[in-house]
């Protein structure tokens, strides 16, 4: 059953972008999207033949943090794609399909402001819709506010760590300068990470002198984040609503978590991969951490 969403509605109006955590082939994949929230669905424009819709036709299962000025919601859901163009998702997304155009109206008043700047772009090809009913939540506030609704299921407990945990060094030399320096500044990250309920997007912290983002333990342990596994880290540099002023970073390997002696979880990734975007340029490229 669904949860009901109408308590968060005031919260997710106040949001400007969604993080998106899907699961892709090597683990928790995470992008930020502008969306919109109507009839009790976060929804999306995407990309038709993007790695976002592949992913979500494999596994439907999803996490969406949205950051606001007053809080921070992390949601999981299960996503419906509604496409024009592909009939099996019209006839497998009923209830998505009957709110679409309510919602791609909503879509559109919601984000007119970086709507013009992708248009002005040239940006344009065919899109679909992705619509995610929304299972559970929490809503992150300030240090030590922490609301929780659903189906959240404990994950493993986590052993005593190192406090100075450090992560592998990195080789940022493929990376466009002004983006690679991203890695060496304290700032807000977003790491995707496997739950027993599916991939999430923590809202967290970076250190850029250990290398590793830091969560809320009382987050990580809301949503039962997992010990090991693939993850990736997510710095979005975006200026401005024009697409020229959309940037960022997401680095991507096998990671690991230690708890820290003051409420603090670190997240060490040894990165294999790192992925980039700078308007309308993209690019994947392979690292050796070392």
């Amino acid at each position: 059953m669904p949860l009901d969403a109408a308590p968060l509605a005031p919260l997710l109006a106040g949001g400007d972008l969604a993080y998106v955590a899907v699961t892709s082939a090597s683990g928790p994949m995470v992008t930020p999207v502008l969306f919109a929230f109507r009839d009790d669905r976060i929804w999306m424009v995407l990309p038709r033949r993007s790695a976002k819709v592949g992913a979500i036709a494999r596994d439907a299962l999803v996490g969406v943090t949205i950051p606001t000025p007053t809080a921070t919601v992390v949601v999981q859901g299960e996503a419906r794609v509604v496409d024009p163009l592909d009939a099996s998702t019209l006839f497998s997304s009923i209830p998505e399909v009957v709110r679409s155009p309510r919602a791609a109206a909503s879509y559109v008043v919601d984000n007119v402001r970086h709507l013009g700047g992708v248009v002005a772009g040239g940006s344009l090809e065919p899109r679909a819709m992705a619509a995610v009913r929304v299972e559970r939540a929490l809503v992150v506030r300030g240090t030590g506010d922490l609301w929780s609704e659903g189906d959240w299921r404990a994950g493993p407990i986590l052993e005593g760590g190192d406090h100075h945990l450090d992560a592998p060094a990195l080789d940022l030399a493929d990376v466009p300068g002004d983006l690679a320096t991203l890695a060496g500044e304290a700032r807000p990250i977003f790491v995707g990470w496997r739950t027993p309920t599916g991939p999430v997007a923590l809202p967290g912290a970076w250190d850029p002198d250990r290398r590793v983002a830091t969560v809320r333990s009382d987050v990580f342990g809301a949503v039962g984040g997992a010990v090991d596994g693939p993850a990736c880290v997510v710095f979005d540099a975006t200026i401005g609503t024009d697409l020229d002023d959309k940037m960022g970073m997401v680095l991507r390997g096998a990671a690991y978590a230690h708890p820290r002696d003051d409420d603090a979880v670190d997240l060490a990734v040894d990165v294999e991969r790192v992925s980039w975007w700078q308007g309308g340029e993209s690019e994947t490229v392979a690292l050796a951490a070392s």
